[in-house]
């Protein structure tokens, strides 16, 4: 894959030495005659992603500050990776909360209603994916959209797996040990969604100082 990289040329003085001349040139105007070094550096960017190039926006000798979005990638399927890892947390967290608590019937039946919610809007983004693809493949749709709305329907099926076991913990009722597995889950998932963040915050390139923007060909 075709990979975007920018330069930026950071300029900055160094040991420089300010003089204030007070003669005048022919015209009568003051003149500032600035005596030092002046340090230019190049910092070559990339994308820490395997996404395509979705859009950039600077050109070359445009001036940028610090942490300005320079360019992104494709971001739909991170985004959806993110929001399935959302989902997940938010599931195992509700699991942690019952489990100390413990199990009550209202609870189970709000777990079941849960689930059947889940499993509904896991049948429709499914269909929604198989009709996406039909069209993609009759030219009707385009691919990407048949793609995300693919991701979207695994993202929904794994809200489907965590409402179950959800549901599953509560009908076995609250131990030690269960309690202490479900910490331990709620800790990977919060892991797994500070990575699947991680991801999409790669997506998005920004100047890491000021400076000017430079062109050039990818390195072979």
């Amino acid at each position: 894959m075709k990979r975007a990289w920018l330069l930026i040329a950071v300029l900055a003085g160094t040991g420089a030495a300010v003089w204030w001349l007070a003669g005048r040139d022919a015209g009568g105007r003051e003149g500032l005659t600035l005596y030092g070094n002046v340090d230019i550096r190049e910092v070559r960017l990339a994308f820490n992603g395997n996404e395509h190039v979705a859009e950039v926006l600077v050109e070359e000798g445009d001036r940028v500050r610090a942490g300005q979005l320079l360019a992104r990638l494709h971001t739909a399927r991170l985004e959806a990776r993110v929001q399935e890892a959302q989902a997940r947390l938010e599931a195992q967290r509700q699991v942690v909360a019952r489990l100390k608590a413990g199990s009550r019937p209202e609870e189970i039946a709000r777990a079941r209603a849960q689930l059947e919610a889940a499993q509904a809007r896991a049948r429709a983004a499914a269909d929604t994916a198989r009709r996406l693809q039909r069209l993609a493949e009759r030219k009707l749709a385009s691919p990407e959209d048949a793609e995300n709305a693919r991701y979207l329907a695994e993202a929904a099926e794994a809200q489907v797996r965590a409402e179950r076991e959800h549901l599953a913990l509560l009908l076995a009722g609250p131990r030690q040990e269960d309690i202490a597995a479900a910490k331990a889950e709620l800790e990977a998932r919060k892991a797994a969604l500070a990575l699947a963040r991680e991801m999409l915050d790669d997506a998005h390139l920004r100047a890491p100082a000021a400076g000017i923007i430079h062109s050039g060909r990818e390195p072979s």
